[in-house]
C-alpha cells in the first residue's frame, strides 16, 4: 500500500474513532456486538465513557451501560437467548458463569429518541 493510499485510510479512520470517543457512544456491531466476552444487541449504543473493565482478587468486574429503542422484553429475551449458548445460567439473582454473576437491569432514564438505558454488570460471586 502507498502511503497516499495508506493515508487516505487513516484519515477516516482516525476521524470515526475521534467522534466516537468525544461522543462518549459506540454502536455495537451490526450483527452482533460485544463487550469482552458479553452480548450486547446490535441496535444498542454503548456508553464508553461509564464503562468499567478490571480484575480484582475475587474475580474481573465489568460494568457497562448501553441504550436501545427495544422492549425490556426484547432485550432480555435478546439475552435468554445469548447467554446459555456462552455457558450462562439464569439463577434467582441473575446469570451465574463459573464464579461470576451477571445482572442487567433497567434504568429509568430514556431519551429523546425512545431508547431505554440498561446497565449490565458483571461480578464475582460471593
Amino acid at each position: 500500500m502507498t502511503r497516499s493510499a495508506l493515508r487516505l485510510f487513516t484519515l477516516p479512520f482516525l476521524a470515526i474513532v475521534a467522534f466516537m470517543l468525544i461522543s462518549g457512544m459506540a454502536r455495537a456491531d451490526e450483527t452482533l456486538g460485544w463487550v469482552g466476552d458479553l452480548p450486547v444487541p446490535s441496535q444498542a449504543l454503548i456508553d464508553t465513557q461509564s464503562s468499567v473493565n478490571f480484575d480484582s482478587p475475587s474475580g474481573r468486574v465489568i460494568q457497562f451501560t448501553f441504550q436501545i429503542a427495544l422492549t425490556e422484553g426484547d432485550v432480555m429475551a435478546f439475552y435468554q437467548d445469548a447467554l446459555p449458548e456462552l455457558g450462562w445460567v439464569l439463577g434467582a439473582e441473575g446469570y451465574e458463569r463459573g464464579n461470576e454473576r451477571m445482572t442487567i437491569i433497567k434504568s429509568a432514564i430514556q431519551d429523546s429518541r425512545a431508547h431505554t438505558a440498561y446497565d449490565v454488570v458483571v461480578s464475582p460471586l460471593k
